[in-house]
């Protein structure tokens, strides 16, 4: 099973990708913008979103990097046992969809939380104006 050289390796430099992307992500360090990042209409709109949601991304993100480069060293690793590493490619890559997939939910759902509070604190602070 020598071919799989070339998804091991894949996996793990996808993974590298993933972790090097994450860590700016949570230490605050990328501003708004169109291109990187957590990027929906309430995170563009306010940077008291935009940073939580992208510091919890990026934890997702970086655990996901994290697994899927030990299931491309666990790949490179079993690539003479033809049975272990398919075994490792059919849990490995459906919970690395899972890690992936809860953080975007997770972000998803930070945001909204942070949007309505946000709201409901303006609306709070129009009532005592008024």
């Amino acid at each position: 099973m020598d071919d799989i050289w070339i998804p091991g390796l894949t996996l793990i430099g996808l993974g590298l990708l993933f972790v090097a992307v994450g860590v700016p992500l949570v230490k605050g360090k990328v501003k708004r913008n169109y291109v990187y990042g957590y990027r929906t209409r309430q995170t563009l709109r306010d940077d008291r979103i935009w940073y939580p949601v992208n510091a919890l991304s990026g934890i997702w993100l970086i655990w996901g990097g994290l697994l899927a480069a030990v299931i491309g060293v666990l790949l490179v690793l079993l690539r003479n046992r033809e049975g272990a590493a398919q075994l490792v490619l059919a849990l490995g890559v459906p919970a690395l969809i899972i890690c992936l997939g809860v953080g975007i939910y997770r972000g998803w759902k930070l945001a909204r939380l942070i949007d309505e509070q946000l709201h409901e604190q303006e609306r709070a602070d129009r009532s005592e104006r008024a």
